[in-house]
């Protein structure tokens, strides 16, 4: 019914659902600092994530530390540009910081997309695929 890429796309859509959510109750209901804030919904977000695409989205049973370091590796990289990111809208466009991450998971998305696609989950082309 779904292809890996409408798999990704609902993954993600959840993951961002989950994300966003749990960003929204800790800064909203909890009053914790929005940088804190993104760092526990990112976390939560990065084990619901793998678990979804490793299983669902490409299919994998099988799990290797070096999946996993690529997997974590990935998303250090997208924590890192929405951290900069929700700075910038925040603390220099003055940019309210629940409209401000919106925002800047458009950019973190697609980062984190082609990441896990061809990086993190990508399997190893064996050698009769090459010819």
């Amino acid at each position: 019914m779904f292809n890996q890429s409408m798999k990704f796309v609902v993954v993600g859509l959840m993951n961002t659902l989950i994300g966003y959510l749990l960003f929204f109750v800790c800064l909203q209901f909890f009053h914790l600092d929005y940088t804190l804030s993104l760092v526990i919904s990112h976390i939560l977000g990065v084990f619901n994530s793998f678990i979804w695409n490793k299983r669902w989205t490409f299919n994998i049973r099988h799990s290797s530390k070096a999946m996993l370091i690529k997997f974590l590796f990935t998303y250090l990289v997208t924590f890192i540009i929405n951290y900069l990111l929700l700075l910038l809208f925040v603390e220099m466009l003055l940019v309210n910081p629940v409209f401000s991450q919106l925002i800047a998971m458009v950019f973190t998305t697609g980062i984190s997309f082609f990441g896990q696609k061809y990086w993190s989950f990508k399997e190893k082309v064996s050698e009769s695929e090459l010819k």
